[in-house]
């Protein structure tokens, strides 16, 4: 088994599974490159990878966080109320189907202008009379809020509402740190650890703020379940004191990330040539991790129920449209 000396200092043992870790990360990227590249399928030998479906490797190279980039993060907007407005809007449901429904219901891109809750409200109760799925099945979120609304989708909108009216976007805005801006929103409830972590990237790709990705980080629960495979651990997503650890060690993993890759005789990754992961994409990649080896290592799982539930389908095709970045990233 591969030695890992940059994790002595933390008094950790890596498995086998942690070798899984950095072949999946290159591996993964490497498919995104042969799509992009328009080769014919299959990009990949591995047969995992082949039957069941993995977020990339760097996260916003992902199909949703493409499409966050294109139609919404890197288009001009008014001022930093909209920009907020729109981001956790899109968010709220994190598929491209609400956000075309909501265009067409409306006649036009979504605002915080006078109505815009009860005229959104209205036009999802109709999808869903129409059986029309807008939601995606990523996140699974806390739904113990203004619970005398009949609907999830009309809790979200109210708390997203709430929001505005404590003018969150301007408290995010005039904030002095990563973290700190994880606080403003996780102190919403609807919001856990995970959830929060994800809205705060994304704000963080729009010029609402600007912090460096490893600034900070917060482990979410597939998270936790991968650095528990990793090391042989048993952190607990609810502890303050694992929190701490499985933070620490995606932080090692982040700075180590080329040595370690290295050592599994896989050259460093880079995102378009130029970015290497980030602590972000390393939790990412933790939580597919555990995934990946449901297959390649059952004897691991808890459960008998442990799988991996998506399989994998292209989307229109083998092609795949060039890759969009956060406009702000040219200039760093």
């Amino acid at each position: 088994m591969t030695q890992f000396p940059y994790f002595q200092q933390l008094s950790l043992t890596p498995t086998i599974v942690f070798e899984d870790y950095w072949w999946f990360a290159a591996e993964r990227h490497r498919i995104l490159e042969r799509r992009l590249a328009e080769q014919p399928a299959p990009w990949t030998q591995d047969p995992i990878l082949q039957r069941f479906k993995f977020t990339n490797t760097f996260r916003t190279a992902d199909r949703i966080g493409q499409y966050l980039l294109r139609e919404i993060v890197n288009q001009p907007s008014s001022d930093q109320h909209e920009l907020f407005f729109k981001i956790i809007l899109f968010k709220i449901f994190n598929t491209e189907t609400a956000w075309e429904l909501l265009r067409q219901g409306l006649g036009a891109e979504p605002k915080p202008g006078p109505g815009w809750r009860k005229a959104i409200d209205e036009i999802l109760i109709e999808a869903m009379e129409e059986g029309i799925v807008f939601w995606s099945a990523a996140y699974v979120m806390n739904q113990k809020y203004q619970v005398d609304l009949k609907y999830k989708h009309s809790r979200y909108l109210a708390l997203l509402e709430q929001m505005l009216d404590k003018e969150l976007p301007a408290k995010l805005a005039s904030t002095n740190s990563y973290q700190a801006a994880f606080g403003l929103l996780r102190g919403y409830t609807l919001m856990g650890n995970f959830v929060a972590m994800q809205y705060l990237t994304d704000l963080n790709y729009s010029r609402l703020i600007d912090f460096s990705e490893n600034d900070f980080i917060m482990a979410g629960p597939g998270a936790f379940r991968g650095i528990n495979k990793c090391f042989g651990l048993n952190l607990n997503p609810n502890k303050q004191v694992d929190r701490e650890l499985a933070a620490e060690i995606i932080r090692v993993t982040m700075e180590q990330q080329d040595q370690c890759l290295a050592l599994v005789g896989e050259k460093p990754i880079r995102l378009m040539g130029k970015r290497p992961l980030s602590l972000i994409d390393c939790q990412n990649v933790y939580c597919e991790t555990d995934k990946y080896s449901r297959v390649a290592h059952p004897d691991l799982n808890r459960k008998a129920s442990d799988r991996i539930k998506q399989t994998f389908k292209p989307t229109n095709g083998a092609q795949l449209p060039a890759l969009v970045l956060p406009e702000k990233w040219h200039d760093q």
